[in-house]
């Protein structure tokens, strides 16, 4: 496996790392204020500061969606992938699974995956996160994709 080192935001590693290891409220703030960055530098947010880094990085652009998931690829109109948003056609894109029941030894089945997505900030807008949610990844994906009333087809 070949291995990739990056230049990072070492205070925005730093936050994020001490939310991931600390109490879980923490986390979920980070999560909770992704979008007040576009407010102004003094909303930074540890997440957003690093998916640019990484976007960066690979060459691409600010807006480039970015799907989390054991066989993670950019979001396209095919059966069982992501179609674009379609209220900014970009932002950032995530699919996330529950951890399920935790049953003594280890978390169960997951109970429920979400899509969930943050358009491409506008200065002076506040920014909300959109988010579908299925029982397991192909409906939470065809949620996503629906519109008006039909699945979207390729």
């Amino acid at each position: 496996m070949k291995t990739d080192t990056i230049e990072v935001n070492a205070s925005a590693l730093r936050d994020l790392l001490q939310a991931v290891i600390g109490p879980p409220h923490l986390i979920r703030e980070i999560q909770a204020t992704r979008s007040l960055h576009a407010m102004g530098p003094e909303y930074a947010n540890p997440i957003e500061t690093l998916l640019a880094d990484v976007l960066a990085h690979d060459g691409r652009a600010a807006g480039t969606t970015v799907v989390a998931a054991p066989d993670a690829g950019h979001a396209s109109h095919g059966s069982g992938e992501l179609a674009p948003c379609p209220f900014c056609n970009g932002g950032q894109t995530m699919i996330e699974e529950s951890k399920g029941v935790w049953n003594g030894s280890g978390f169960g089945e997951p109970v429920s995956v979400s899509v969930r997505h943050w358009c491409d900030p506008v200065p002076g807008q506040p920014n909300r996160m959109i988010e579908r949610i299925g029982r397991d990844r192909a409906s939470a994906i065809a949620a996503w994709n629906m519109r008006g009333g039909a699945v979207q087809k390729p």
